[in-house]
């Protein structure tokens, strides 16, 4: 999956790639001519607004001022007064300027610094707190216990570093046995990025650098930043171009090869991966559209039985729906967890009788958790009673059928059962641990309804965040604030000097807070509208959406100068437009994603922290005085819609297209 996703991605990165030099392209503003080497005159400028500017409209035989490209001006960005800001200067993408090689030199010493706090603490923390950074397993006896390695005394020592060479150490087959192939194939995408920019990085560096550093030999007031960048050229200097079309063959060729050879690498090991899995799923397989009579266990059981005789076929077995049902499951567990909590406060309380209050406590969290298993039992056998008499109302229209070996269910899934395809059909099933049983009982058409509901939502998610985003920042202005809460104007009265820093964080905090809840939302929808047989399809789901709305609303932000829906129908009407907006803005942001990367690091390694598990932990153990593994059991696992495979997987895309994109923009990148 990974791989064959990075294999399209390549073709994005050429796409990319080739339209990078072409920064003498002259972009057509207003029915004329603005030359990139040129600018209106100063008497025709506007202010500049966050990295974009508003120009009047030009006659043909105007001629223009000529002007320093290395002001903060988006050539393209454009946009009349009074009509809603642009998605750029809602994220805040600023142009190069000649301050940035101090912001970048700042964040560096800061994720530096940052990072070998947080590299202390986690070392620290996994010394004094093993349990939540050691991966346990559940026994048929819902009693966790400690996953089983090479040895129980090496899972026991815990030292400060030794982790660092038992992640070292690992082989791709334990990788796959504690993570899966999807937790494997993340790490293979991590390491194939790094190969690549190995060899790419230092060829890019001295070619491209050097050219670019030549070319702006003649231009005055650069940083050395700054010449490094391709948008820094001198008039003079374009056949210096031709480098940058050999260093994109370069990174082409370079990168085609490392994908080939990890595309082989990933398909050798999912075969094997398919030959693993362990019984009873490698002899199972899931039957949608099972035709109402034979919606029981059975009927669907004697049916697979007169095709493929008695001795093949174990056992079948119909989805249920239901009902209410898993809510009742869902109010025994909470019995079963405020049980626990009683009989943790009566231990606590030194064993008091019935007739002192723990003691009382404690009995009725008993009758309460009996009462509540006695519904569960009797709501379980009413759904079996009818199954047995096919009851459309409890049978669904999806069920699993177990044979006795593989060659078995291998055969049964090539098979054409009926004359009208859409019935029985076989597909793998997924992980039984895994499985979204309500999905599975969901017909046809409810099906395909609730599909094309999630692909609305989704869709005006991408049209309507920025308008959201900028109604949001309206409530959190400091005027806005100090309307309901007058002791933060009194406090800036107070301590004028708080007052910028006040202003920075709100002007950017409805985003921060947009972009933090984004995955929860994405994955919200994807689970409750579409149709989907496990939870690893879900964070498929969202790894796709996610990284199309990182790549579109952060790495190619600046070419939605008037807007989503806007640049979409300019580039609907002329496709080649395309090709203009991504070069004329994208070389002059090459610092902000620069800053960007750099900040990306300190991420990275305050996820090693797993704060949120860490704080449950303390809080089962410590307020609670939970055993270690009753703890460790409460508190995972982690989000999935924050820390989940398709939320990393879609930000290391992320990162992967802006190094790509900017490695002959910016080589420093």
């Amino acid at each position: 999956m990974q791989a064959a996703f990075s294999s399209t991605f390549v073709g994005f990165v050429i796409l990319l790639q080739l339209i990078q030099p072409i920064t003498s392209l002259q972009t057509e503003v207003s029915g004329a001519r603005l030359s990139l080497d040129s600018a209106p005159q100063e008497s025709r400028k506007l202010p500049l607004h966050r990295g974009t500017v508003d120009l009047p409209a030009l006659r043909l035989d105007e001629v223009a001022e000529p002007f320093n490209l290395t002001e903060n001006i988006l050539p393209i960005a454009f946009f009349e007064n009074g009509t809603e800001p642009p998605p750029s200067v809602v994220v805040g993408v600023k142009t190069n300027g000649q301050t940035d090689i101090a912001a970048i030199l700042l964040s560096l010493g800061f994720c530096a610094a940052g990072s070998l706090f947080v590299f202390a603490c986690f070392c620290l923390l996994r010394n004094l707190n093993p349990v939540v950074y050691h991966r346990l397993v559940v026994s048929e006896n819902k009693e966790p216990v400690e996953d089983v390695s090479t040895s129980v005394a090496q899972a026991r020592s815990v030292g400060l570093f030794d982790w660092i060479a038992k992640v070292y150490n690992t082989t791709p087959e334990e990788e796959v046995a504690r993570a899966g192939l999807d937790g494997w194939a993340f790490l293979e995408l991590l390491r194939l990025n790094t190969r690549i920019l190995v060899w790419i990085g230092p060829v890019v560096l001295l070619t491209v650098g050097c050219a670019n550093w030549q070319a702006s030999e003649n231009m005055p007031g650069l940083n050395p930043l700054s010449r490094l960048d391709v948008g820094s050229m001198s008039p003079g200097s374009t056949h210096l171009l031709w480098v940058h079309a050999a260093s994109v063959w370069l990174v082409i060729i370079i990168s085609g090869w490392h994908v080939v050879s990890a595309h082989e690498d990933f398909t050798e090991r999912r075969f094997e991966w398919l030959k693993a899995i362990p019984r009873p799923r490698a002899t199972t397989v899931l039957v949608k559209n099972i035709p109402e009579i034979y919606r029981s266990d059975k009927a669907l059981r004697d049916y697979f039985v007169a095709l493929f005789t008695e001795g093949v076929v174990e056992r079948a077995y119909v989805v249920r729906k239901t009902g209410s049902l898993p809510k009742q499951v869902e109010r025994l567990e909470d019995g079963r967890y405020t049980l626990a909590l009683a009989r943790k406060r009566w231990e606590q309380s030194g064993c008091p009788g019935p007739e002192e209050r723990y003691g009382a406590q404690l009995e009725v969290c008993q009758r309460r958790r009996d009462q509540l298993a006695e519904q569960v039992v009797v709501s379980q056998a009413k759904i079996e009673e009818a199954v047995a008499r096919r009851d459309p109302i409890v049978c669904s229209s999806s069920g699993f059928v177990t044979f006795t070996t593989e060659l078995a269910q291998r055969l049964a899934s090539r098979e054409q059962y009926r004359r009208d395809v859409t019935e029985f059909v076989l597909d793998m099933p997924p992980d039984p641990s895994d499985v979204i049983w309500g999905s599975l009982t969901e017909g046809g058409v409810r099906r395909t309804t609730w599909d094309l509901v999630s692909w609305f939502c989704l869709l005006l998610l991408f049209v309507f965040w920025s308008p959201l985003v900028v109604i949001i920042s309206g409530w959190t202005t400091l005027s806005s604030i100090n309307e309901y809460a007058p002791f933060v104007g009194r406090f800036i009265q107070e301590h004028p000097r708080a007052q910028p820093l006040i202003t920075g964080f709100l002007s950017t905090a409805s985003l921060k807070l947009f972009m933090a809840l984004l995955p929860m939302i994405l994955l919200s929808i994807i689970t409750r509208f579409k149709n989907l047989k496990a939870g690893a399809y879900a964070q498929l789901h969202l790894q796709s959406w996610y990284a199309t709305f990182l790549v579109l609303f952060v790495l190619l932000v600046t070419t939605l100068g008037q807007g989503f829906t806007s640049t979409i129908a300019i580039i609907a009407r002329q496709p080649s437009r395309i090709v203009e907006l991504m070069a004329s803005s994208l070389p002059y942001a090459s610092h902000f994603y620069f800053n960007y990367i750099v900040l990306g690091y300190l991420t990275l390694a305050l996820e090693m922290m797993r704060a949120s598990n860490l704080i449950q932990y303390w809080f089962y153990r410590h307020f609670y005085s939970f055993q270690p593994e009753e703890a460790k059991q409460y508190s995972e696992p982690e989000d999935q819609a924050s820390y989940g495979i398709g939320t990393r997987s879609a930000l290391q895309v992320l990162m992967t297209a802006i190094t790509f994109t900017f490695c002959s923009c910016s080589p420093l990148v």
